[in-house]
């Protein structure tokens, strides 16, 4: 008879636990007790190699069909390097688009079998005379698809003490471009600091974590445009390229007025006077 070996438990101490676990963070869950996300970017797009169309330049957002299926697509593009040395263009492509947890949302399969269906349309779109790449000669090095949820109720406030959620556990991203990861560069600087004076002092109560964390006052202003750019299930659109022409329009306004209103928007960290211009 086998018996069963009991592992032995190995105890981790420490002044302080930094939780950088990310969206899916155990600690985080429990903090925010197991609350379901708002807001869910769901994303699928590839890494490729081949005869690209154009391979000189890179999309941040870029949007060319309608409405379709209670969501609208957004792509991503960039020039990347092969994975495995090939001297072929390679490019990474993304498409994207913002929904809630309804679990009557498309499953990643049928978005990608409409990613595969948009590729030639979306690489041709920037292609002299709209000629379109042969998917057939398209090597795909690298597929990929995920989510990033996020909440309204962000960002988390400290619920321990001794643990401080740092990156995306944190909820300081935003929920257009979901950067925990370059919020916490902005604010790297500052978090070390702190979290050395707070160790050096022994004080790592919540209430004085809960003070070391960034303050992000845009978020409230970028759930209005995540809003604006999702659909919701069943919702009956009466122009299903609403959502592109607000976004047309709000591109053309803030072209005008310069790049102190368009970049913040781009870079995604929206100020007042981008907002009140």
């Amino acid at each position: 008879q086998e018996q069963e070996q009991e592992q032995d438990e190995i105890v981790l101490s420490g002044k302080l636990m930094l939780d950088a676990m990310g969206n899916f963070s155990p600690v985080m869950r429990q903090a925010r007790n197991y609350e379901k996300p708002q807001g869910v970017c769901m994303v699928v797009g590839s890494c490729a190699r081949g005869d690209w169309v154009d391979n000189s330049f890179g999309d941040l957002i870029f949007s060319f069909t309608p409405i379709r299926g209670d969501r609208q697509y957004f792509w991503e593009a960039f020039p990347s390097q092969d994975l495995y040395g090939s001297k072929e263009e390679s490019r990474t492509t993304y498409m994207f688009t913002y929904v809630d947890a309804d679990k009557q949302r498309p499953s990643f399969a049928e978005m990608y079998d409409d990613y595969l269906e948009l590729l030639p349309k979306y690489s041709g779109a920037h292609g002299k005379g709209g000629q379109t790449p042969d998917l057939s000669t398209i090597k795909a090095s690298r597929a990929l698809f995920g989510f990033f949820p996020s909440y309204t109720s962000s960002p988390i406030p400290v619920k321990f003490d001794r643990i401080i959620q740092v990156g995306d556990s944190s909820g300081l991203q935003s929920p257009l471009s979901f950067g925990g990861f370059g919020s916490l560069l902005r604010h790297l600087k500052r978090t070390c600091d702190s979290i050395t004076d707070a160790l050096s002092a022994d004080i790592t109560d919540k209430e004085t974590l809960t003070l070391m964390q960034p303050y992000l006052p845009s978020l409230s202003s970028m759930w209005l445009f995540q809003k604006a750019m999702s659909v919701e299930v069943g919702k009956q659109v009466w122009d299903e390229n609403i959502i592109n022409k607000v976004l047309m329009s709000n591109f053309k306004t803030m072209s005008k007025l310069g790049d102190d209103v368009m970049m913040p928007f781009l870079q995604d960290v929206i100020q007042p006077r981008g907002l009140f211009a």
